[in-house]
C-alpha cells in the first residue's frame, strides 16, 4: 500500500494507542482517558497500523467512544490486520500492546471487547550487576587469580593433603562457576566416593542444604572446568583421594580452611578476601562479565537444581538404536525442591504458623530482578527491621496509588489491613511472618495477573483459574502448601473488605501428597522424536492390518498421531493443548512454499474453546511454528489441515447437496484431530494415544517417558539453542554431547531460529522468558524450576570462557609433557574452534592424552539410526565445493532409485528425480538437465579410476565420491579458483564476461581433450587450448608436475619434428618436453600430451603436497560436475 500520512487518519484518536509504539505509563489513568494522541509523534510503522485498525473499525480509535462491543471474530480479523500491518519481526509485539491497550480500555468502560488472552505486562530489565560493591568485590579476585595462576608452575606432590584439596577447590570456584560453599564440600566428597565420569568430565553432586536433609537429595551435575580437570587428571593417580580433616562447623569455613592452606604454602595468603562470604561474592560478581544473569543466578543456586537423572544424561552421550520389549525398573529420581519444607505441617486448618514456616525458595521480593521495581519495593518494606512495618506500607500505598499495578497495591492492602491489622478471631503476625506469606505468593501473582485488578475478576470460576495457576507454579508439595495457606488467607482477607465471592465449597487449598516431590527431569534428542515418529507408522499399519499403507482410515490415524508427536517436541503444547485444536486456530497463507531457509509466516493459537478447558489463563498463546519447526514437519502440520478441510467440506456436500457451500461448509470450530474427539470433548483415553508413550518409552528403555516429557525436550533444545545462536561462529559443543545427526543438523541452525524469536541483537536477557511465553507458564519460576534441565551444562561450557592463557612453562608443569609435544597438541585444534573457548579446548586436549595412558584416541562416531520415511525438505549446501561434490551423491541416488519398485500413478522416469529433489533440495528442473547433461561425459570420468566400472556398487552406480583428504583438499582449491576467475576477481585476465567465457572454454576443452583411463591427462594440437590448460595447472599450484610429451606429425609438406616440438616449446614457455614416435596426423605442429608428476614437486613451505596421483581425481570431479551444471553454481 501508498506511505499513510497523517492525513489519511481521523484526528480524534485516543492517546492511549500511543502504546503501540512505545510503552504508555499512564495507560490505565482515568485522567487521560479522552485526551487525544499527537500523530506527528509516531512512526510512519505505527501509523500504518492505526490505518488498517481505522479501516476495519473507526469507533475503537476515538477519544470519546460509548462503550465499544466487539465480538470475537471481530477483534480476530482486527489483530489479523495488525499482525500484517506491522513490520517483519515486530508482529507479535505489536499484537500483544494491542491488547494491552485492549485490557486497560475495558478496565475504564472505554469498551467490552473479549480478548484471546490476558496481556500480562513484560517485567523491567534487571538492574546492572556491575555496582560499585561488586566492582570492588570483583577488584580483589584479579590478584588472587594472579597468584594462583602463577603457583601452578610448582610441583603439586610436595604440598600436603589439605593443600592439595585446597588447589582443587580455588580452582573450581575461579575457573568453573563453583561458587557456593556447599557444593564445594559436596565436590570433595564425591571425588572420593568415585561419583565423577571416568573421563573427568563432569562430577555428580548431591548437596543437602538446611535442617531437614530429604531422603533423596537432589542432583547437580557440575561439568568440571578444563583447568580443573587437568589438575585432577595431572595427579588423581598420585593423590590418594582421602576427605581432608575438617575442623570447622561450617562448610564455608573448611572450604576457606583448605583454601587457606593452599595459599600459605604457595605465600599468598594476602591476596586472599577476609573470608568465604566476600570471596564467593567476588567471584560471582566477575561471572556476570562472561554469562547471562540466568546461568550466574544457577551458578549460585539461586535457581533450583534440575539436572538429568543418570540414565537421562547418559542417553545424550550414548543414543539408544534398539526397541526394548522390556524396560529397565529403576529407582525413583532424586528429590528437588527446599528442603527446610520436607517436614511442614499438614495441617489444612492451621492459620497461625511458627516463625519460618514461610522460608522457601523463592528469591526474596526486594532482590527478585524479574519482578516489577514497585513489588521489590513493597518487599523491601516489608523485610525491614524499622519500627511500625503497617504504618510505612499504608504510607507507601498513598504515595503510590497513582502508579501501582492493581496485583501490587491488593498485596500491599492486604499487608497492612489484614496481616499487620488484628481481626476478629486472629491475631497480628509477625513482621517477619507477613513478609514471608506476601513473598510466597508475589511473584505468582503479579507476573500472571498483570494489570487486572483482583477484586474485578467477577465469578468465582477466574478466582479459581488464578489460584490454580499460582498453586501449579510450585517446585514441591511443601512448597504448595505454604502457597496454599497464603492464598487462603489472602481469599478471606478479599471476602472481608472488599465483598468478592466466598470459595468455601471448594477444596483448592488443600494439597495432598508427599511433602517434598521429585522434579520430572526427563527428554528425549531430535534423533529419538524421528525413531519415534517412524515407529508409529510401522506399529499402526501393522495393528490395522494395513503393511502398504493403502488405507484412507490408517493414513488418517497416523497422520494425525505424527503431527500431535511434532507439536509437542517441537511447539512444547501439552497434549490437550494439541488434541484440542480447531481448524480455526492455525493462521498461515495456502499455496506459499515451505522452505527451511524462508519459511513463510506460519502460526498456532492456544486458546479455550468447545473442545477443551486450558490449563491456566496463561496456556492462552500465539505460538510462531514457523520459526519452532522444520520445514518438513512444517509441511506435515499443513498437510492435515488441508486435509481436514477438504474433509469436513467434502461431508457438507454429501448432507447438503442442494445448498453447499464450499466457503460457508467449516465454521473454523471443526477439530483438527477429530480421530481423538468423542462426544464433543477431547478424548485423552483414546488407546492408539497410549502407542506414541509406548515408543516413547520402549525405544529410550525409560519407564518414566510420557508425551508432556516432549514438552520439556522443546524448553531444552530451545534453550541449547538460544545460548548457541548468542555464541558467534565456531564449534562449541564438544563431539561426545549428542553424537547423532538429525540433532547436529537442528543445532546447525541455531543462530537463524534465535533471530526469528529474539532478533538479531548479540545478547537478550529475556531468552528464559520468551521460551517460558511460548510455553504458557504464568513466570519463570515453573520454568526455571521444572523444565531447564541443561543449565548445569550450559554453565561448564560457559565456564571455557574463564580459563586463562596459561604460559608453556606452566603447560609443562601440569602435563608432564614435553614443550614440542604441547605444541603438537595445539597444532591438531579444529580451526573452528572459536578463539573465546581455545585456550580451554586446548587443556581438555591435554587432558584427554593424559588420560588415555597411551592408548590410541577413539573417534567419536555421529549415529546413523533413523531412515526417514520421508526425505526431509534440505536446504542445498552454500559453499562452492560441498555443493559440486554434492552432485556425485545426486546423480548415484537418482539411479539407485529407478531400482526400487515404482508407486501407482507414478513416471518412471519422473519419480526418482521427485524423490532426489525432495532429499536433497535442488529443483526438478536442474535435476533433469543434469541427467540430461550426464550422457554428454566421457565415459569413466567420474570414476575414480577413470574408467566406466563392469559392476558398480549399489551406491555408487554412475559414480565415485570424493572422499579422500587429498582429493577434497585439491577438488576445493579447483572449485574456488575457478569461482573466484568466473566472478571477475582477477582483473589481469580482462573483464567479467571474458573470464567467464574462459572458464566455459576450460571446463569445455577439458572434456574434450581428456584422456581417459588417465588421472588429469590430456591431448590437443591446439595452441590456445593447450596454453588454458597450462594456465590452470599453474594456478593451482601444480604447475611443477607438468610433463609433456610432444607427437610429431609425419609428412612430405610438415616441418622436421625438431622444429615442431621447439614450437611447442616457444609458445608454451616450457623448458623441456619429450619426443615421442611421429604418428600420421593432419596437424602441423603435431600433438601434445600433458601428464602430471606429482614428485617433481618441490617439498618447501607455502607449497601444497599431494601424496599419490588418485588425488587429481578431486579435479577431475570438480570440472566434470562445473560443466555438468553449466557454471551456476559459481555465480
Amino acid at each position: 500500500m501508498a506511505r499513510v500520512q497523517i492525513s489519511d487518519l481521523d484526528p480524534d484518536i485516543w492517546v492511549g494507542w500511543s502504546h503501540l509504539e512505545k510503552s504508555y505509563p499512564k495507560l490505565s489513568d482515568k485522567a487521560h482517558a479522552e485526551q487525544s494522541i499527537n500523530l506527528s509523534d509516531l512512526s510512519v510503522d505505527t501509523l500504518k497500523i492505526l490505518y488498517q485498525v481505522q479501516q476495519k473499525n473507526t469507533q475503537i480509535l476515538k477519544c470519546k467512544p460509548e462503550t465499544l462491543k466487539l465480538d470475537k471474530s471481530a477483534i480476530r480479523a482486527i489483530l489479523l490486520e495488525v499482525k500484517h500491518s506491522a513490520k517483519t519481526g515486530s508482529g507479535f509485539k505489536v499484537r500483544r500492546r494491542f491488547l494491552e491497550v485492549i485490557e486497560a480500555g475495558n478496565a475504564l468502560g472505554r469498551f467490552d471487547i473479549p480478548i484471546p488472552y490476558v496481556p500480562a505486562p513484560l517485567p523491567p530489565m534487571p538492574p546492572s550487576p556491575f555496582t560499585h560493591d561488586n566492582m570492588k568485590k570483583m577488584a580483589k579476585i584479579s590478584p588472587l587469580l594472579e597468584a594462583f595462576n602463577q603457583s601452578l608452575k610448582e610441583t603439586r606432590c610436595t604440598v600436603s593433603s589439605q593443600a592439595w584439596w585446597g588447589q582443587v577447590l580455588l580452582s573450581a570456584m575461579l575457573n568453573g562457576a563453583l561458587v557456593d560453599s556447599v557444593f564445594l564440600m559436596e565436590l570433595v566428597k564425591s571425588l572420593v566416593e568415585g561419583k565423577y565420569d571416568p573421563q573427568l568430565r563432569w562430577v555428580s553432586l548431591y548437596p543437602v542444604k538446611g535442617k531437614n536433609p530429604p531422603k533423596h537429595p537432589v542432583l547437580r551435575r557440575w561439568f568440571i572446568d578444563p583447568v580443573t580437570r587437568l589438575l585432577l587428571a595431572s595427579s588423581i593417580n598420585q593423590q590418594k583421594l582421602v576427605m581432608p580433616e575438617l575442623k570447622r562447623v561450617s562448610d564455608g569455613q573448611n572450604v576457606f580452611s583448605l583454601i587457606s592452606a593452599y595459599a600459605r604454602h604457595h605465600e599468598f595468603s594476602d591476596k586472599l578476601p577476609g573470608g568465604i562470604k566476600a570471596l564467593l561474592d567476588g567471584v560471582k560478581a566477575r561471572l556476570h562479565l562472561h554469562m547471562p544473569p540466568w546461568l550466574v543466578q544457577y551458578a549460585s543456586d539461586r535457581l533450583v537444581s534440575t539436572s538429568l537423572p543418570e540414565h537421562v544424561w547418559d542417553r545424550l552421550i550414548h543414543p539408544p538404536a534398539k526397541y526394548v520389549s522390556s524396560l529397565t525398573s529403576r529407582e525413583t529420581p532424586a528429590l528437588a525442591g527446599p528442603v527446610s519444607l520436607a517436614e511442614d505441617s499438614d495441617d489444612e486448618g492451621q492459620d497461625e504458623l511458627e516463625e519460618g514456616e514461610y522460608e522457601q525458595s523463592n528469591v526474596p521480593i526486594e532482590q527478585d530482578e524479574a519482578l516489577p521495581a514497585q513489588l521489590r519495593e513493597l518487599g523491601g518494606i516489608l523485610n525491614s527491621k524499622m519500627d511500625d512495618p503497617q504504618k510505612r506500607v499504608k504510607a507507601w500505598l498513598v504515595t503510590n496509588k497513582d502508579e501501582l499495578l492493581p496485583s501490587v497495591r491488593i498485596l500491599g492492602l492486604w499487608a497492612a489491613e489484614y496481616l499487620l491489622a488484628k481481626g476478629h478471631g486472629r491475631r497480628v503476625k509477625r513482621p517477619r511472618t507477613t513478609y514471608q506469606m506476601v513473598n510466597c505468593i508475589a511473584g505468582r501473582l503479579v507476573g500472571q495477573l498483570g494489570r487486572l485488578d483482583l477484586t474485578r475478576l467477577g465469578d468465582e470460576e477466574a478466582y479459581l483459574e488464578v489460584y490454580q495457576v499460582a498453586l501449579e507454579d510450585t517446585p514441591s508439595n511443601g512448597v504448595r502448601r505454604i502457597v496454599g495457606r497464603a492464598l487462603k488467607s489472602l481469599h478471606r482477607y478479599l471476602e472481608s473488605k472488599h465483598g468478592v465471592l466466598p470459595l468455601s465449597d471448594h477444596d483448592i487449598f488443600r494439597v495432598s501428597g508427599r511433602s517434598n516431590a521429585a522434579v520430572d527431569a526427563n527428554l528425549i534428542s531430535m534423533d529419538s522424536f524421528f525413531q519415534i515418529f517412524n515407529h508409529i507408522e510401522k506399529e499402526i499399519r501393522k495393528i490395522y492390518g494395513d503393511p502398504e499403507g493403502n488405507n484412507p482410515k490408517v493414513k488418517a490415524l497416523v497422520q494425525q498421531l505424527q503431527v500431535a508427536l511434532s507439536l509437542g517436541f517441537f511447539c512444547g503444547l501439552r497434549r490437550s493443548e494439541v488434541l484440542g485444536l480447531q481448524i480455526q486456530d492455525l493462521d498461515f497463507i495456502e499455496g506459499v512454499t515451505i522452505t527451511q531457509e524462508t519459511p513463510p509466516e506460519f502460526w498456532i493459537e492456544i486458546c479455550k474453546n468447545g473442545l477443551r478447558e486450558l490449563k491456566s489463563r496463561s496456556a492462552n498463546r500465539l505460538l510462531p511454528v514457523f520459526a519452532l519447526m522444520p520445514a518438513n514437519v512444517l509441511v506435515d502440520v499443513r498437510t492435515l489441515w488441508v486435509n481436514r478441510r477438504n474433509q469436513i467440506s467434502a461431508r457438507n456436500k454429501v448432507l447438503n447437496p442442494d445448498t453447499h457451500d464450499s466457503l460457508k461448509a467449516i465454521t473454523g470450530a471443526e477439530p483438527l484431530f477429530n480421530l481423538f474427539v468423542k462426544d464433543g470433548k477431547v478424548n485423552d483415553k483414546d488407546p492408539n494415544l497410549e502407542r506414541l508413550t509406548k515408543g516413547l518409552k520402549h525405544l529410550n528403555d525409560d519407564e518414566g517417558l510420557r508425551f508432556h516429557h516432549l514438552r520439556h525436550s522443546f524448553a531444552n533444545w530451545l534453550s541449547v539453542m538460544f545460548w548457541l545462536g548468542e555464541q558467534g561462529k565456531g564449534v562449541f559443543l564438544p563431539e561426545w554431547f549428542l553424537p547423532t545427526e538429525h540433532d547436529s543438523r537442528r543445532l546447525m541452525i541455531s543462530a537463524s531460529v534465535r533471530q526469528s524469536l529474539l532478533g538479531s541483537a548479540p545478547t537478550n536477557t529475556r531468552s528464559m522468558l520468551q521460551i517460558s511465553s511460548l510455553m504458557g507458564h504464568a513466570g519463570l519460576d515453573i520454568t526455571m524450576g521444572s523444565y531447564i534441565h541443561l543449565a548445569d551444562f550450559i554453565l561448564g561450557r560457559m565456564a571455557y570462557r574463564l580459563t586463562p592463557q596459561f604460559d608453556i612453562a606452566v603447560l609443562e608443569a601440569l602435563s608432564g609433557y614435553s614443550i614440542s609435544y604441547l605444541y603438537e597438541i595445539e597444532r591438531k585444534l579444529s580451526v573452528a574452534t572459536p578463539p573465546q573457548i581455545r585456550p580451554g579446548v586446548y587443556l581438555d586436549s591435554i587432558c584427554d592424552r593424559l588420560l588415555l595412558d597411551g592408548k590410541n584416541i577413539a573417534p567419536v562416531k555421529k549415529k546413523h539410526t533413523v531412515k526417514f520415511a520421508k526425505s526431509s525438505a534440505v536446504t542445498p549446501p552454500k559453499g562452492i565445493t560441498a555443493r559440486t561434490l554434492q552432485v556425485l551423491e545426486i546423480l548415484n541416488f537418482i539411479e539407485f532409485a529407478k531400482t526400487v519398485p515404482l508407486p501407482k500413478n507414478e513416471d518412471s522416469v519422473l519419480y526418482p528425480l521427485k524423490l532426489a529433489s525432495e532429499r536433497y533440495g535442488y529443483p526438478l528442473d536442474d535435476l533433469t538437465l543434469w541427467v540430461q547433461q550426464l550422457k554428454s561425459l566421457p565415459q569413466g570420468v567420474l570414476r575414480s579410476k577413470g574408467v566406466p566400472l563392469a559392476k558398480p556398487r549399489a551406491n555408487r552406480l554412475v559414480a565415485d565420491l570424493v572422499i579422500k583428504p587429498e582429493q577434497e583438499c585439491i577438488a576445493m582449491a579447483t572449485c574456488e579458483l575457478l569461482k573466484k576467475v568466473y566472478q571477475g576477481e582477477m582483473p589481469e585476465l580482462g573483464k567479467k564476461l571474458a573470464c567467464q567465457k574462459r572458464v566455459h572454454e576450460l571446463l569445455s576443452d577439458y572434456l574434450e581433450l581428456w584422456v581417459i583411463g588417465t588421472h588429469l591427462s590430456i591431448e590437443t594440437d591446439s595452441l590456445p587450448k593447450a596454453k588454458r590448460w597450462l594456465w590452470f595447472l599453474r594456478e593451482l599450484k601444480i604447475g611443477e608436475a607438468i610433463d609433456i610429451t610432444h607427437t610429431p606429425s609425419i609428412g612430405k609438406d610438415f616441418p622436421s619434428a625438431k622444429r615442431q616440438r621447439q614450437y611447442w616449446k616457444d609458445q608454451l614457455e616450457i623448458g623441456q618436453i619429450k619426443e615421442a614416435e611421429p604418428k600420421v596426423s593432419d596437424s602441423t605442429r603435431g600433438r601434445i600430451r600433458v601428464d602430471l608428476d606429482l614428485t617433481q614437486i618441490s617439498k618447501k613451505k607455502g607449497v601444497p603436497q599431494h601424496e599419490g596421483s588418485t588425488a587429481m581425481f578431486g579435479v577431475r570431479a570438480a570440472l566434470s560436475l562445473l560443466a555438468l551444471v553449466q557454471c551456476t553454481f559459481l555465480d
